[in-house]
């Protein structure tokens, strides 16, 4: 639950496992909130920097908390990340944030509602499985990417990137906003309110974000 979570993640974020490079999440009733607290641990004086795959399968993330996780790891929580499971999250929405993943070379979004795939997804030029399976409303790019048997074998992401060149007229415009420092400490924790709805916590990381990139802009005035 809650609790359990919230004192792994603290623990983390304290520097607990400095080598821990494949945690599986799954099925861990985490939640939006549970997605923010994670994102805040991967940003906050880089919790987890080994981290080359990640599970959170499961776990009812919904867009505000998957999406907070992506802005995480867009901004360059996890340099190193090359495996994301996300399956079964009520995923209505791919983030654009994790666009700017360029180490990511296995993505799997099982049994979700995504309605599109963003044209920033030919920014990930390591990327050789895409797990779309299962997601009602992205049948046509399924029928072009192929199936992964259920994410152990690699599918033809090359044939869906030509796609979307084709849909968008080429090349995705250059991502904005990656890799900048993370914001303050407490700004940041305040993501792990457990008892926010996913509006609230959507709006809470967008502001946090906000407050991260004004930092940064002053720092650089300075």
């Amino acid at each position: 639950g809650a609790d359990g979570w919230r004192a792994v993640f603290e623990a983390l974020r304290k520097g607990a496992c400095p080598r821990l490079a494949t945690p599986t999440l799954g099925s861990c009733n985490l939640g939006p909130a549970g997605g923010a607290a994670l994102a805040a641990t991967l940003l906050v004086g880089g919790g987890c920097p080994a981290l080359t795959e990640l599970n959170v399968s499961d776990n009812g993330l919904g867009d505000a908390g998957f999406g907070a996780l992506a802005e995480a790891l867009g901004r360059g929580a996890c340099p190193g990340m090359a495996t994301l499971y996300a399956y079964s999250n009520g995923l209505t929405v791919l983030p654009e944030a994790l666009c700017g993943v360029a180490s990511l070379e296995v993505l799997g979004l099982r049994n979700n509602d995504i309605g599109s795939l963003p044209h920033g997804l030919l920014h990930l030029a390591r990327l050789r499985r895409l797990d779309i399976d299962e997601n009602p409303r992205l049948a046509a790019e399924h029928e072009i990417v192929g199936s992964t048997n259920y994410g152990f074998k690699d599918n033809d992401v090359g044939a869906l990137f030509a796609h979307l060149r084709s849909v968008h007229g080429g090349e995705p415009p250059p991502l904005e906003g990656q890799a900048n420092p993370p914001a303050d400490e407490a700004d940041l924790l305040a993501a792990w309110d457990t008892a926010a709805t996913a509006d609230a916590l959507s709006a809470r990381v967008e502001a946090l974000l906000d407050m991260q990139d004004s930092i940064v802009g002053m720092a650089a005035s300075s």
